[in-house]
């Protein structure tokens, strides 16, 4: 990662205050606007930093020569950008940057007592609604923050958050002293937040859209929410647990009825055939087509895919921060789709995992296998609408 200068700027460890040479309300006022600036690192690359963008930026009395972790960096939103006109050919071009940061889990911790920073990850953040005035030459790399819900919102789909990527699920009001939400609100039964990097930690979410919910594995094993049904249908009930309705399904309600053969009027000739099927599967004999005769016409790993549990947790590596939530919600989409009589698109992967290839791409498979040997996942049933997860 390309090291910069060294800043200025000295607002304090704990993100209290700001840099004593920064220009006041007034000169700022006065300072001319810019959409980007450009900084030049050690090997002359530039590095194009632009409004709207979040970024990575040298800690106070931290030197660009050391050797610094990702998460080590402080991270903030870039708001404005603006630039002193000075006669000093010296100072020239000297350009301020307003930030809106996102604090780190510890920063929030030093004002707020009670928040747990052991409960949040390593490269977790929370978006915060402190500014502060920052040189340009502390800025370091432009890197994402992605958003990682807590509480899921009804018509929102989460995307993949790599392990070594900057997220983040609370905002903070720094002088009312709030974060929202309330670590813990809509969650497992026990009210306890998700710990993405405990590896003893994994959580069940529920689709359903009167659920949306995840739950703690440990609390659903305590709980005694265990799927006490036959063990060979499961993958077929996970199946048939729908991100899109209320409504409890099995596989057979979501193929359409068969059209029954139309009645001959009299005085006309008879129909050389008798009315289509309702589903391009239907049996040659005319009766109706099974769920089972469907997915076995389906490509096996799509319905590999949408037949997982829907986890998330530092146990499952694969799903890393936001879990297999997503794309299994897309691969039960498309077999659902399937049943009903849609064909499956060619560029299914793409749609499942949000990249061409899902094999070359940045998401790894959403089949769940647990670290940590022989270890399998429990079969268990959502505590709210009964459904397995």
């Amino acid at each position: 990662m390309p090291r910069r200068a060294q800043s200025k700027s000295k607002a304090p460890k704990k993100q209290e205050g700001g840099d004593k040479s920064a220009p006041t309300p007034e000169q700022w006022n006065e300072m001319k606007h810019y959409t980007s600036f450009i900084i030049h690192d050690q090997e002359g690359n530039e590095n194009r930093f632009s409004q709207g963008q979040s970024a990575t930026i040298l800690p106070f009395n931290r030197k660009p020569t050391e050797k610094l972790e990702l998460h080590e960096y402080w991270v903030g939103k870039i708001r404005e950008i603006r630039a002193i006109d000075f006669e000093d050919e010296e100072r020239v071009n000297e350009v301020w940057v307003r930030v809106q940061w996102f604090y780190s889990p510890k920063d929030v911790r030093n004002v707020v007592k009670s928040f747990d920073a052991k409960s949040c990850g390593k490269y977790e953040r929370i978006f915060s609604d402190h500014f502060d005035l920052v040189k340009s030459e502390a800025f370091n790399d432009v890197v994402p923050v992605l958003k990682l819900w807590e509480i899921w919102e009804p018509d929102a789909e989460q995307i993949f958050i790599q392990q070594e990527q900057f997220y983040y699920r609370y905002t903070f009001e720094y002088k009312v002293r709030t974060i929202d939400p309330k670590p813990g609100t809509n969650t497992c039964f026990c009210s306890l937040p998700y710990k993405p990097d405990d590896p003893s930690s994994l959580m069940h979410f529920c689709p359903r859209p009167s659920c949306k919910k995840a739950f703690h594995q440990k609390c659903l094993i305590k709980g005694k929410h265990k799927d006490t049904e036959s063990i060979s249908t499961r993958p077929l009930r996970l199946l048939a647990c729908s991100p899109d309705t209320k409504t409890p399904l099995t596989l057979d309600d979501l193929i359409p009825p068969r059209e029954p053969p139309k009645k001959k009027r009299r005085g006309r000739p008879p129909k050389a055939s008798i009315a289509a099927p309702s589903h391009p599967l239907d049996e040659k004999d005319g009766g109706a087509v099974s769920a089972e005769s469907i997915l076995s016409s389906l490509p096996p790993t799509l319905v590999q895919y949408a037949e997982q549990p829907m986890v998330r947790g530092a146990a499952f590596k694969a799903g890393s921060v936001a879990g297999n939530i997503t794309a299994v919600s897309v691969a039960r989409r498309l077999v659902h789709a399937a049943l009903g009589g849609t064909p499956v698109p060619d560029n299914w992967k793409e749609m499942v995992f949000g990249v061409e290839d899902a094999q070359a791409g940045p998401n790894p498979s959403p089949v769940v296998r647990i670290t940590g040997g022989k270890q399998v996942v429990p079969a268990l049933i959502c505590p709210q609408c009964r459904s397995c997860i």
